[in-house]
């Protein structure tokens, strides 16, 4: 149902799964083990899938988990690369040609990332390390990310 109130034209759900550990785990087990507890969002929606524990983030970074996949649902692309399980952004060329913005992906940090790439910055929609910004709110939206959600 649409918040009018607030003026709201549209919304999207997040749908909490319990982890492997639990009777009822999401998506069950699969090996190898990266595969396992994986949170993820559609780009434009209308709904993100997430664990309790997000495949190690743990509960106390629920929030950059779910902030990084509300990203997606405003179409920005992921700008981490994880060379163990092949997962993140393979290039600094548009990361999808459909949705309303086709904007290159220039924050890719994969190393061998073609295309553009501009000198790599911090971003909601990159790893952002808890080890390397303690604090949440130090992550911001880099100018790729910006552009691709449309502001």
């Amino acid at each position: 149902m649409v918040n009018q109130s607030h003026g709201c034209s549209a919304g999207y759900l997040i749908f909490v799964a319990p982890d492997n550990n639990t009777t009822a785990g999401f998506p069950y087990w699969r090996q190898p083990t990266y595969l396992q507890q994986r949170s993820y969002a559609y780009a434009g929606g209308p709904f993100i899938q997430m664990t309790y524990k997000n495949m190690g983030w743990e509960i106390g970074n629920f929030n950059r988990v779910m902030w990084h996949e509300t990203g997606h649902i405003f179409w920005a692309c992921d700008e981490y690369w994880d060379a163990p399980s092949l997962t993140g952004c393979t290039a600094c060329t548009p990361c999808r040609l459909y949705g309303p913005r086709a904007v290159s992906n220039a924050n890719c940090a994969n190393p061998n990332a073609s295309g553009g790439c501009q000198q790599h910055q911090a971003c909601i929609m990159d790893r952002f390390d808890p080890v390397t910004y303690p604090s949440p709110y130090q992550i911001g939206l880099c100018n790729i990310t910006r552009l691709q959600i449309g502001w």
